[in-house]
C-alpha cells in the first residue's frame, strides 16, 4: 500500500473533485452565517441541510460575482440574502490542497428564494388555521368611532411620528387619546417584543377602544418579520380589534392577514380614525336634528292638547259661573225677600214698641194731668211712703209746686180689669 504525505492526498482528492464534478451543480441549503469581509468585498457562507441534519459546509461568493448576485437577487425578492434563509445556489466544487474543501458560488435562484417566502406564509397561515383563530381578531365588532388608541410600534419608527401627527392635526380639532407600547420592528427581536406588547395592552385591555400596529415600510427583507407565526398568533389572541399600518405596497404580510383591517401606511390608518370620527359626528348630528325634530312635534301636540284642554276647562268654568251666578241671583232675591219681609215685620214691632214706650214716657204722662211725687229729691210711688209734716215737691207738665203733709189716709185702690 502506497503512502502519500498531505500534499499528495490533497492534490489527489482535489483531481478526483475535478473529475466527478467538472461542472457546476445546484445546490439547497440553509444559511447559518453569512459575513462580507471588508477589505476583500468577498461574501463567506456557512452553509447547512437544517438543525436536523448534520451535513455542513463553506461557500464563497467572489466580490464581483457577489455585487451582480445580491443586487439581482434585492431585486427579484426584495430581501437581502441573510442568516437562516433556505437557497438554491449553482456551486462549483474545488478543493484547496491549503484551504480543504470550498464551493464557489456563480448563481443563485431568486425564483426558489420567493417560493420559499410564500411556502413559510403559506405554512403559517394553515397553521392559524388549523388552531381555529385565523378570523379570530375579524370577528371583533368595530365601536362606531374610536377615541382611546394603542399603538404597537418603535418610539424613533417614522411610520408611528407621521401617525400620531396625522391624527393631533385632524381639520376637524378630534382629540384621540395616544398610547405607544414601543417594540422593536425589526429584526428577530421583532417576533418577540411586538407579542410582549400585545400583551401589555392586553392588561389594559379596558382603557382602549383598538390596537394600531405601525411601521411604516422599509425594504422587503425587513417587513418579512410581519409573517412570523408569533406575531400573527398575538394579534388573533388580541381582545381589541387589531389594525396594521405596516407599509407593504406590494402583497400582504401574515400581520395584514389576521388584523381587523389592514391598511397600507400609517397615514391611511389614521385617515380612516379620522374618517370614522367624522361619520360618527354626522350620525350624532342627524340624530340630535331628529330628536329635536320629534320633541318639536312632541312640543306642538302637547301644545294643541293644552289649548284643547284649557279651551274645555274655560268653557266649564263659564257655564260653572253662569250657574252660579244665576244661583246666586235666586238667592238674592229669596234673601231679599226675607230680608224685606223680616224689616218690615221688625219696623212694625218697632212702632209698636215705640208707641209703647213713647205711652210710657213721662212727659206724656204729666201731659194728661198727672204729676210726680218727690220727698228729698226721690219719687215717691205711694202714699205710704210720704212721712207726717214731710215737704213733697209735684211735678207737673209745666212747672213744680210744693207741699207739706198734714195727714195720711191710706186705701186700696180697685184692681183695674
Amino acid at each position: 500500500m502506497p503512502v502519500y504525505n498531505l500534499t499528495e492526498l490533497n492534490t489527489h482528492i482535489s483531481h478526483t473533485l475535478q473529475d466527478n464534478y467538472p461542472e457546476a451543480v445546484w445546490v439547497t441549503a440553509e444559511v447559518s452565517s453569512i459575513s462580507i469581509n471588508s477589505y476583500s468585498g468577498h461574501c463567506y457562507l456557512e452553509l447547512s441541510d437544517g438543525e436536523s441534519q448534520p451535513a455542513k459546509a463553506k461557500a464563497m461568493i467572489w466580490k464581483k460575482t457577489f455585487d451582480l448576485l445580491h443586487r439581482k437577487f434585492q431585486i427579484q425578492t426584495g430581501a437581502s440574502i441573510q442568516k437562516g434563509q433556505k437557497i438554491q445556489i449553482l456551486v462549483k466544487v474545488e478543493f484547496n490542497i491549503q484551504y480543504g474543501l470550498s464551493l464557489i458560488v456563480w448563481d443563485i435562484d431568486s425564483d426558489f428564494s420567493l417560493g420559499e417566502i410564500a411556502r413559510k406564509k403559506i405554512e403559517v397561515l394553515q397553521k392559524l388555521e388549523f388552531e381555529g383563530v385565523i378570523h379570530k381578531n375579524k370577528q371583533i365588532p368595530l365601536p362606531t368611532f374610536f377615541k382611546k388608541i394603542a399603538v404597537v410600534s418603535s418610539e424613533n419608527a417614522a411610520g408611528f411620528q407621521d401617525f400620531v401627527t396625522h391624527l393631533v392635526q385632524n381639520p376637524y380639532g378630534y382629540t384621540y387619546s395616544i398610547q405607544l407600547f414601543p417594540a422593536q420592528m425589526q429584526g428577530k427581536e421583532a417576533s418577540q417584543t411586538i407579542p410582549a406588547a400585545f400583551k401589555a395592552v392586553e392588561t389594559n385591555h379596558a382603557k382602549f377602544d383598538l390596537v394600531v400596529l405601525i411601521r411604516g415600510g422599509g425594504s422587503s427583507s425587513d417587513l418579512q418579520i410581519f409573517d412570523s407565526y408569533e406575531i400573527a398568533k398575538a394579534i388573533t389572541e388580541a381582545g381589541l380589534p387589531v389594525f396594521t399600518g405596516i407599509g407593504h405596497e406590494r402583497d400582504d404580510s401574515v400581520a395584514d392577514q389576521v388584523a381587523n383591517l389592514k391598511f397600507k401606511t400609517p397615514t391611511s390608518v389614521a385617515d380612516f380614525l379620522i374618517e370614522k370620527s367624522l361619520e360618527a359626528e354626522t350620525l350624532v348630528l342627524a340624530l340630535g336634528q331628529r330628536i329635536a325634530q320629534n320633541l318639536l312635534g312632541q312640543l306642538q301636540t302637547r301644545i294643541f292638547e293644552f289649548q284643547s284642554l284649557n279651551q274645555q276647562i274655560v268653557n266649564g268654568l263659564q257655564k260653572k259661573y253662569q250657574f252660579e251666578v244665576k244661583a246666586f241671583q235666586q238667592c238674592t232675591l229669596v234673601l231679599g225677600n226675607g230680608f224685606r219681609k223680616k224689616i218690615s215685620e221688625a219696623k212694625e214691632e218697632f212702632s209698636l214698641t215705640e208707641q209703647m214706650v213713647m205711652a210710657s214716657n213721662p212727659i206724656a204722662i204729666l201731659s194728661k194731668g198727672y204729676a210726680r211725687v218727690f220727698q228729698k229729691k226721690l219719687i215717691i210711688h205711694s202714699a205710704k211712703e210720704a212721712r207726717a209734716d214731710a215737704e213733697l215737691n209735684l211735678q207737673f207738665l209745666d212747672g213744680m209746686i210744693s207741699a207739706k203733709v198734714n195727714a195720711i189716709n191710706n186705701y186700696d185702690l180697685p184692681a183695674s180689669n
